[in-house]
């Protein structure tokens, strides 16, 4: 076994220092030596705290936007268009899914969003250009 002391623990530099492969032992010593070491140094985690943060900040928005009255004058696809006008005029869930060919999520993600059914919802297609009034 050698005794490792001051140096920077990697296999380069054990290369470097003994002219030879370490063996597996002496990585196994060199894997401690390294964990106990980064253990060792201050960690803050503000990483963790960033994290959250974010995740907050963005709860926080998607609460207040739940809060404020909706608009008719939304942008919206033409699938969701197509499953507000089913929804108003009374068709269920797994008629809807069937009739537009789509997937659960895709029908739950589209009520969620637009917070559908809604009435009075104006056709603003996304991917549309506005017609100039000549």
């Amino acid at each position: 076994m050698v005794k490792i002391v001051d140096v920077e623990i990697s296999l380069d530099n054990f290369k470097r220092a003994f002219n030879r492969i370490p063996t597996q032992e002496e990585i196994g010593m060199m894997m401690r030596l390294k964990a106990h070491n980064h253990e060792k140094q201050p960690s803050n985690g503000k990483m963790h705290i960033s994290m959250n943060r974010r995740c907050d900040f963005q709860k926080a928005a998607q609460d207040s936007a739940r809060g404020r009255s909706l608009k008719d004058n939304v942008v919206i696809t033409k699938q969701v268009w197509s499953i507000n006008c089913l929804l108003v005029n009374g068709l269920k869930k797994d008629q809807i899914i069937d009739a537009l060919h789509l997937t659960e999520q895709m029908y739950d993600r589209a009520l969620a969003r637009y917070n559908l059914p809604r009435k009075g919802l104006t056709k603003r297609f996304k991917h549309e250009k506005r017609s100039s009034i000549i």
